[in-house]
């Protein structure tokens, strides 16, 4: 069987559609399906990682930049993107298309239909802004309900909502275990790691470093903990962030790390006691493990998710990066500090929205949409 993916990534898109896709990809080549990938080259792209995982792509040029409007994001003219699809997908004999895209709508993906009648097609979405032509649906969103796609899919869409569902990679399942025991006996802050996906455009993580850098750890937690800073390369902020790390660590004597492009993002996750993390995909990641965090919105597709994470008592949300500011930080970590069970309360509450299982649960509804065992 083979599977083709649409899906982009860069500066403005963020990476965490392409990862999540490949994880996703991931699970289906475990169960011999044959993959490629189909990306344009938006600018800040990690198309190059795409390949480093021994997948085929064909990377297409863009004539448009991505800006905060989705038409955008697929980079060319809607009536160009899904002919350049149809052919690909014809030439590849696709069974299955799986979209993880804002920018396809149900105009782009009957234009497909209508030219590859017999293939399958997937959409993976958190928009429930607009009717989509697909088999199958999955919003990974917690707390979402069936009603909110009802009128925008058609009769025979099958639909795969919750965290139940969320694409995690092995590790963080491997992971959850060990950390969740760890933190059923931890109230104290040792450990922080700083997250703000692939990008942070607005340069949260920066902001965080200087907030935390006031806040009076040694009352409450004995000894300023460890800051693990995760930040791409291609990020904008990334020379900022190293240059803040090394000015704190040598006026403060901060242990301050800044990593990039790491491959135990689960074990840093699992053996750390407080994170700083966007309110996306690796929302579920966090979960998984039971960590406890501080989030923050990057993009109006994030609201409802940090909505409805704070209101289960997993995270504390802070609202969009745009506002963000060391004062409102302060007072997060504060809440956490001086109420020693804090920590737990939020663990427990976090591993009860996701398990890790999520794409086993995805790639048997594949399965069966071919009638497949």
């Amino acid at each position: 069987m083979k599977a083709v993916f649409r899906v982009d990534s860069g500066t403005e898109i963020g990476t965490g559609h392409v990862m999540r896709c490949l994880t996703l990809a991931k699970e289906l080549s475990s169960k011999y399906w044959d993959i490629s990938f189909i990306s344009r080259e938006h600018s800040g792209n990690i198309s190059d990682y795409i390949y480093t995982q021994n997948y085929h792509m064909d990377l297409l040029p863009v004539s448009m930049p991505a800006t905060g409007e989705y038409a955008t994001w697929l980079g060319v003219d809607r009536r160009a993107d899904p002919l350049d699809v149809i052919n690909i997908v014809i030439r590849e004999n696709a069974d299955l298309l799986i979209v993880d895209h804002y920018g396809v709508d149900h105009n782009w993906l009957s234009e497909v239909r209508k030219l590859r009648p017999n293939m399958k097609i997937m959409v993976i979405d958190e928009l429930a802004n607009r009717e989509l032509d697909c088999d199958l649906l999955l919003d990974q969103t917690y707390g979402m309900n069936a009603d909110e796609y009802k009128a925008l899919v058609p009769d025979r869409c099958k639909l795969l909502l919750g965290s139940q569902y969320a694409l995690l990679r092995d590790e963080f399942r491997k992971n959850r275990s060990g950390s969740l025991q760890r933190r059923k006996t931890n109230n104290i802050v040792r450990s922080i790691i700083i997250s703000l996906g692939g990008v942070d455009k607005n340069n949260a993580s920066g902001i965080i470093l200087k907030a935390l850098v006031s806040v009076d750890w040694e009352k409450y937690c004995g000894r300023i903990p460890k800051l693990n800073v995760i930040i791409s390369k291609r990020s904008p902020a990334y020379e900022d962030v190293l240059n803040s790390a090394s000015l704190f660590i040598k006026k403060y004597r901060l242990n301050i790390k800044v990593l990039s492009d790491i491959s135990h993002m689960a074990k840093l996750m699992a053996t750390s006691d407080l994170a700083f993390g966007a309110a996306g995909t690796t929302s579920w990641e966090r979960c998984c493990l039971g960590l406890p965090s501080i989030i923050l919105v990057l993009a109006h597709n994030q609201e409802k998710i940090a909505k409805n994470l704070d209101e289960s008592g997993a995270v504390i949300n802070l609202g969009y990066t745009e506002h963000l500011n060391e004062k409102a930080i302060k007072i997060a970590v504060d809440k956490i500090l001086k109420k020693p069970s804090k920590l737990k309360t939020m663990s427990a509450s976090s591993a009860k929205i996701c398990d890790g299982k999520g794409v086993e649960r995805c790639v048997s509804a594949i399965e069966t949409l071919f009638n497949k065992k």
